[in-house]
């Protein structure tokens, strides 16, 4: 059938995009290492960050026919202290016009946690988070790992993989930290 992608098509596309993501955290850990290679000592007080909060806008993708079915955009507010972040996140659980009018079942709210730690010019970090779909009784896991790039002061880019409610992601994103 043309335009459907049979389950192997699907599982090729999710290798591949494991293998890109392995790179990408192999060359920034590398990277990382060559930048951190001069730092003789630590500056303790550099360690110790104060209490802030962050806003964030990202968009997730999953394998799949068409892109308004495999992707969803959200947003989220948290705290975070010490590389460690807590967050609540809210979304729609796709673009897809259903042939319906707008439900409130087609958005999701999860608390998410998130510790990171830094490797020169980017952070690693593993994440967990809890929700629901909104009027439902569906309640989601979502479980992973990405890179914070922060270049801009204030401003960091993000890069996800993860497993959100038993299906493969991934995930890029702006943060805006105060």
């Amino acid at each position: 059938m043309a335009g459907k992608q049979t389950i192997n098509q699907t599982k090729e596309e999710m290798k591949r995009l494991y293998t890109i993501a392995l790179a990408i955290c192999v060359s920034a850990t590398a990277f990382a290492q060559k930048r951190a290679a001069h730092i003789t000592s630590i500056d303790s007080s550099a360690t110790s960050v104060s209490l802030g909060w962050y806003a964030a806008a990202g968009i997730s993708l999953s394998s799949g026919d068409g892109f308004s079915n495999i992707a969803y955009p959200s947003v989220e507010i948290g705290i975070s202290k010490n590389n460690v972040s807590y967050g609540l996140n809210f979304g729609r659980r796709d673009f897809a016009d259903h042939g319906e009018t707008e439900k409130l079942d087609n958005y999701y709210v999860e608390a998410k946690a998130a510790a990171s730690w830094p490797l020169g010019d980017v952070k690693t970090f593993l994440m967990g988070g809890f929700g629901t779909m909104l009027n439902t009784d569906h309640y989601l896991i979502e479980y992973g790992t990405g890179l914070i790039w922060s270049c801009i002061e204030r401003t960091d880019f993000v890069l996800q993989l993860s497993n959100w409610d038993k299906s493969d992601y991934f995930s890029i994103g702006v943060v805006r930290n105060f």
